[in-house]
């Protein structure tokens, strides 16, 4: 497990944009970890408009063994950002972190490493979180968005579940060529990669608290609405469904139609006809490929929401 001080064990991948009130803390939190072994932390600054990228100069100047900061004269996107800080990354486990978000388990590295060392068919290790708020009150304490099972498969994964992505820690071996092509052409980064690793092996879970996700005003997903959101997710199934086997695109299929189901209600409540009728045509079109009901199960949730309101 030992490596040299310049060859990190891990990489901590952070990207941040405009996240001045935020960023010092999420360093701090990687900076505070306790290991046997060597790790750093990368930085990708996409050319942020407040006081971003100086905060981040100043702990890269106090920190330098640790420290990588990958500064952006123009400003990147987040897919563009998030490549780039990946591929920087030299450790060959990974862990996320984005520049709004905080780890609060000082040991939270060394557990993972520990875990995936142990169990090497697993290609992710990922655990429990808090969701807060932007001055770090607690508003949902270890919501977790999917089944607490010591390890997940692709049909536990594919296209039902994404692991809360602050938590992770990965295996820099399954980063491939087609991973990096899916995640240029997509709009879900957290999905994309959870749907590639997924096939490299099994997911891992431990049972503990060790990160807090913020929701802000500011947050990436907090800056689009809901319909224009899942028209992207939609769209970023669409693209990345080609990289995957016929077997997998059956489990991918599921999380197609749970978008599509929810656009449906979307466009109902925001009485736009048009898309409606053309999220019904594929809701049952998929129901007839797939010998399903879920556009029947759609209207029933639909007539359901609006009996309660």
């Amino acid at each position: 497990m030992k490596k040299q001080m310049n060859e990190p064990l891990v990489s901590v991948c952070m990207i941040t944009y405009n996240h001045e009130p935020f960023i010092a803390q999420a360093i701090e939190s990687v900076l505070m970890q306790k290991t046997d072994f060597p790790f750093e932390l990368v930085i990708g600054e996409d050319c942020s408009t407040d006081n971003t990228r100086k905060i981040c100069e100043e702990y890269e100047h106090h920190n330098q063994e640790k420290t990588h900061l990958l500064p952006s004269d123009k400003n990147l996107g987040v897919m563009g950002n998030f490549i780039r800080t990946l591929q920087t990354c030299r450790g060959k486990y990974i862990a996320l972190l984005e520049g709004d978000d905080y780890w609060i388990d000082p040991l939270k590295l060394q557990k993972q490493v520990d875990f995936l060392e142990e169990n090497d068919y697993c290609s992710l290790c990922y655990t429990n979180r808090y969701i807060v708020d932007e001055k770090g009150n607690i508003l949902s304490e270890g919501n977790l968005p999917g089944p607490k099972k010591m390890y997940l498969t692709k049909e536990d994964v594919l296209g039902v579940f994404t692991p809360p992505m602050q938590t992770t820690m990965f295996l820099s071996k399954y980063l491939s060529r087609n991973l990096f092509n899916a995640l240029k052409k997509g709009y879900n980064g957290d999905s994309t990669l959870s749907y590639f690793l997924i096939r490299e092996g099994n997911f891992g879970y431990l049972d503990e608290i060790t990160a807090c996700y913020r929701q802000h005003p500011g947050g990436i997903y907090s800056r689009v609405n809901n319909s224009k959101r899942l028209e992207k997710t939609l769209e970023n199934q669409k693209e990345i469904k080609r990289f995957f086997s016929k077997e997998d695109r059956v489990l991918l299929n599921r999380d197609k139609v749970s978008t599509l189901m929810r656009l449906y209600k979307e466009y109902a409540y925001h009485h736009q006809p048009a898309k409606l009728l053309k999220t019904a045509g594929q809701l049952i079109l998929n129901d007839i490929q797939f010998k399903q009901l879920n556009f029947l199960k759609a209207n029933y949730w639909l007539l359901k929401s609006i009996k309660n309101h």
